[in-house]
């Protein structure tokens, strides 16, 4: 009997240090380079405003898919006589959020967005207000456009895109953009680029490019020339926000700043 209490004793032991061998905790995977890690680190950079932008987009998205059959619903459509006569202000805005259905392309649509919108946003982390002016204003031109002409308003997240990467050329312009290790290119014809490859990848003429470009260039000339002056109740908000400037606080050393200048 006491030979059978020693083994039993033993397995336990055994048992025990095998959990213990086991037991792995999250301080166990610190400074792992992993997948998730990286995503947990690219929304933590990610500036306010685009992580707000790109979050409604995903959450109305994946509302889609898992409650209209991966169809975007047509309460968030623009609906012209409904924003005027029903007063549903909202459906301009959601409009842009749509970058067709939950697959693998919206994905990299959005990944795309992201690049793009979030490094303009760093670039006005010490005036948010003039990022916002800068969307604003995108956004109002390619309205007045698709209201103007009767165009189908599907497309106006992919202008949008359009005009984020016409800005982003300009403000960065005369630097090199690395293309997938392939080549580089100058960043001001990065736009170009990409209508020319609409045009040879996917065979239709690029006119939601150019659509977004020309948006673009009116902006870029408009801001030039200071002739959009920001509303002094948004500079204020920002000011007084301590929200916001916590939040653009975390990607200041982006530009080698340190807290405080």
């Amino acid at each position: 009997e006491d030979e059978d209490e020693d083994e039993d004793e033993d397995e336990d032991e055994d048992e025990d240090e095998d959990e213990d061998g086991f037991d792995a905790t999250g301080a166990d995977f610190v400074g792992e380079d992993t997948l998730v890690r990286r995503m947990k680190t690219a929304i933590d950079r990610t500036p306010p405003l685009t992580q707000g932008f790109l979050g409604a987009s995903i959450a109305c998205t994946v509302g889609a898919f898992a409650m209209n059959q991966n169809q975007w619903p047509k309460i968030l459509e623009l609906d012209w006589d409904k924003v005027l006569m029903r007063f549903q202000w909202w459906r301009p805005f959601t409009q842009f959020l749509f970058y067709g259905p939950l697959d693998l392309s919206y994905g990299l649509t959005l990944q795309f967005v992201w690049q793009y919108m979030s490094q303009l946003e760093k670039v006005h982390h010490k005036e948010p207000e003039q990022f916002v002016l800068m969307w604003t204003c995108g956004a109002v031109l390619l309205l007045g456009a698709y209201y103007a002409t009767s165009m189908p308003p599907q497309n106006l997240g992919h202008n949008l895109a359009c005009f984020l990467v016409y800005v982003w050329a300009r403000t960065f312009e005369g630097h090199d953009v690395n293309f997938m290790d392939m080549f580089t290119i100058r960043s001001e014809l990065m736009p170009w680029f990409l209508a020319i490859q609409t045009l040879l990848l996917e065979g239709e003429f690029p006119y939601m490019d150019l659509f977004g470009i020309a948006v673009g260039h009116i902006y870029y000339v408009l801001y030039a020339s200071k002739k959009l002056p920001v509303p002094k109740f948004m500079t204020s908000f920002f000011q007084n926000s301590e929200y916001f400037r916590s939040r653009y606080a975390k990607v200041r050393d982006d530009y080698g700043e340190e807290e405080g200048q």
